[in-house]
């Protein structure tokens, strides 16, 4: 337990489970634009600090406001995940995995910014599998305590945060979306268009600057602008060149003109 200006804080870790008995369930959607949905807290377990999260405990909070994903509990850095969606999960909800099921846990469903280098870094660790751990950061508002645990029953959940180890034995990562796939096209054109605007621009400004040096860019970044074009042209010409169908017309066309 720590403090946070006047305030008792406690940060309580969610982990991704890593035994035999509880496997960890991470399945990786290859559709999306860098969302993740994860169970990051478990209800009526005891975790490794003695707590017991008790179903119910969020709703007053999360009526109120939704929490932000932080990178490893650090609160001086800038939010990299947007919560789309968080819902406490009642126990026996048959959404909930088996070995979830008895308990009820709290769903989060959350966009990456991943034009945040931090945010980035946690998507490629989130994708690749190496980062499968979660926990949650809180003001503790009511909680009861008995010989066998401390019942917390309401809490103010300010953010949730990709851990390397943390302390409940169930909660775990759903998946993982990437970007581009799974788009429309019309939304993976503008996406990409985007992209090439900027890497047009920032090609400008090094060709601009290297310019200025009496310099030019190298060999292999002048290769890549050739391919860029090359790709591009390709595309073009495509688009331009009649379709088999129009080719066919033409000709049966210019038959019966003979």
């Amino acid at each position: 337990m720590g403090s946070w200006g006047s305030r008792p804080f406690r940060v309580f870790f969610c982990v991704g489970l890593k035994t035999k008995s509880l496997p960890l369930e991470c399945k990786v959607l290859e559709s999306g634009d860098g969302q993740f949905e994860a169970y990051v807290s478990v209800f009526g377990v005891k975790d490794s600090y003695g707590d017991v999260m008790e179903y119910g405990c969020f709703a007053a909070s999360l009526a109120k406001k939704r929490p932000v994903g932080i990178p490893f509990h650090d609160w001086r850095h800038v939010p990299i995940a947007k919560t789309l969606e968080i819902r406490e999960v009642p126990p026996g909800d048959l959404s909930l995995p088996d070995h979830l099921r008895a308990y009820g846990a709290l769903y989060v469903k959350a966009q990456l910014l991943t034009e945040i280098s931090a945010a980035n870094d946690v998507y490629v660790g989130l994708k690749a599998g190496v980062i499968t751990e979660f926990s949650i950061g809180y003001y503790e508002l009511d909680a009861v305590e008995d010989k066998e645990a401390r019942h917390v029953k309401a809490v103010d959940l300010v953010e949730y945060s990709p851990v390397l180890r943390g302390a409940n034995p169930l909660t775990e990562l759903i998946s993982v979306k990437s970007e581009g796939r799974g788009l429309s096209f019309a939304a993976h054109s503008e996406q990409v268009l985007g992209n090439l605007q900027e890497y047009v621009k920032r090609a400008s400004d090094l060709c601009r600057l290297r310019a200025e040096k009496g310099d030019a860019p190298s060999r292999v970044r002048i290769e890549e602008f050739r391919a860029l074009h090359a790709e591009l042209g390709s595309l073009l010409e495509s688009l331009e060149a009649p379709s088999d169908e129009e080719v066919v017309r033409a000709r049966a066309a210019a038959a019966l003109a003979m």
